[in-house]
């Protein structure tokens, strides 16, 4: 919002000042002009103040593209922090020259494969963890089954048949 001591003149004066020095930098690209204009159609949208006696639908108007405005800034604003974040995130802390981490779709795809691969293909099991046959030797309710590792192990065997 402009200041007491702005009045409607400085305003026009000041973004006149600037859309003329936009026109001067020489940037050729269509898009950043068009996108330049508009923003600047905005903000004088905006900024432009209905006189004191003006009638009420007017000010509305105004209170409207105001609000509708700050809606579609704030809303790019959170993207932008969004999008600030997920680059922070993808940046490793301790790195010096802040490169981002290794994130490719081939590397992403490499570990899928070979998660499937583990799961599907060889699914590889500790070799004794479960044994084919019942173990009749040994008596689970012994005290003697608590006297080793290994006895303790073979006594939990023993329980599953």
């Amino acid at each position: 919002m402009p200041q007491a001591g702005y009045s409607s003149d400085d305003i026009t004066a000041e973004l006149d000042a600037i859309e003329d020095t936009e026109s001067e930098s020489g940037n050729d690209e269509q898009d950043n002009e068009f996108d330049a204009q508009s923003d600047l159609d905005t903000l004088r949208m905006v900024l432009t103040m209905p006189q004191p006696d003006a009638p009420m639908h007017e000010v509305r108007r105004a209170l409207e593209v105001a609000q509708q405005t700050y809606t579609a800034v704030r809303s790019e604003l959170r993207a932008l922090k969004k999008d600030h974040a997920m680059l922070q995130a993808a940046v490793p802390a301790c790195s010096r020259n802040r490169v981002l981490k290794k994130t490719s779709t081939i590397d992403n795809d490499i570990a899928r494969a070979g998660k499937m691969y583990a799961m599907l293909n060889y699914f590889w099991v500790m070799s004794g963890l479960f044994p084919t046959k019942p173990q009749p030797d040994i008596d689970p309710r012994s005290d003697t089954r608590w006297s080793s590792p290994e006895a303790k192990l073979n006594g939990a065997m023993a329980e599953l048949y």
